[in-house]
């Protein structure tokens, strides 16, 4: 097994960022595809500053938070009604 090799394009970009066919994609987490339109790969845009711009659009949230308990909040609005009741 050799070492993988990596694209020159993708050294200066974030991880689970990489171009496809002519365009940034962000590789969506399992489980967390809803926030993502459902999508496992997400078009980012097709330059680098379209995709940041992309991005800082879909993580807004981020500058906001300034206790744990912000983050708290957040996840019972936003998470929690999208749980399965356990039916153990």
């Amino acid at each position: 097994m050799g070492k993988k090799r990596t694209s020159s394009k993708n050294i200066n970009i974030p991880k689970r960022w990489g171009w496809r066919r002519g365009a940034i994609f962000y590789a969506v987490p399992k489980g967390v595809e809803g926030q993502w339109d459902g999508k496992q790969l997400f078009k980012l845009g097709n330059t680098e500053s379209e995709a940041y711009q992309t991005w800082a659009d879909r993580i807004e949230f981020v500058g906001n938070v300034r206790t744990i308990n912000d983050l708290l909040e957040r996840y019972a609005s936003e998470v929690v009604p999208n749980k399965a009741i356990n039916q153990n």
